[in-house]
């Protein structure tokens, strides 16, 4: 399997002015420079070890609760734009959003329609979640409702039922699987729910590089 390197891009590390009493002109500002990063991709292709050429992959990384609909929003606004009709993106799920099988949904009919129509797979990356304690301090403070799960067991059934989803054959082949986590038991769970569905070549196993 090969091992996916990256380091994801997030909304508020290329627009700073978010707020959620502007959605729309969030939207297209973000979207203008979404779109910037993906021609910048386009256009300085690399050569894999086989000597293919490919373009740069961008990965969209999800942050707080609040942002994650304007995040999906964007990236298939973005994707849906004639000229990245080709380009094929990442996006993450955070398994311990109760939420995330939905926008798991949501961008396996947005996958399926795009490549319906001659566009290329796009890429989800699984992870956890790793804004559980911010969540948490933030719904206690405005007393709004927890959006993460309660306990880890709960993560972890949503992380794999998720999983299973995306390694079905009709799933794999037009949105990409990045298996992301540390779990020695998660890993090879992947690898053999790989193997039964015969998706090996669309799942890749993600180090993330954080620096520490």
């Amino acid at each position: 399997f090969p091992v996916t390197i990256l380091s994801s891009i997030k909304i508020s590390g290329i627009y700073a002015q978010i707020s959620a009493l502007n959605y729309e002109q969030n939207k297209k500002d973000l979207c203008d420079r979404l779109a910037v990063i993906y021609r910048q991709a386009m256009a300085h292709p690399y050569s894999d070890e086989k000597g293919a050429t490919m373009p740069k992959f961008v990965n969209l990384d999800m942050e707080e609760y609040k942002d994650t609909h304007l995040t999906l929003d964007v990236f298939k606004t973005v994707l849906d734009q004639p000229e990245f009709k080709s380009y094929p993106a990442g996006i993450v799920i955070q398994a311990y959003l109760p939420d995330a099988w939905d926008f798991q949904t949501e961008l396996l009919e947005f996958a399926k329609k795009r490549v319906a129509e001659g566009g290329a797979p796009l890429k989800m990356r699984l992870v956890k979640g790793a804004n559980l304690a911010m969540e948490t301090v933030i719904s206690s403070l405005k007393g709004w409702e927890n959006p993460v799960y309660d306990t880890k067991v709960e993560v972890d059934a949503n992380y794999l039922r998720i999983l299973d989803r995306a390694c079905k054959p009709e799933n794999a082949s037009v949105m990409r699987i990045g298996v992301a986590s540390h779990n020695l038991f998660t890993i090879s769970y992947a690898h053999l729910l790989s193997q039964k569905y015969k998706v090996e070549e669309y799942i890749s196993f993600v180090h993330i590089v954080t620096g520490k």
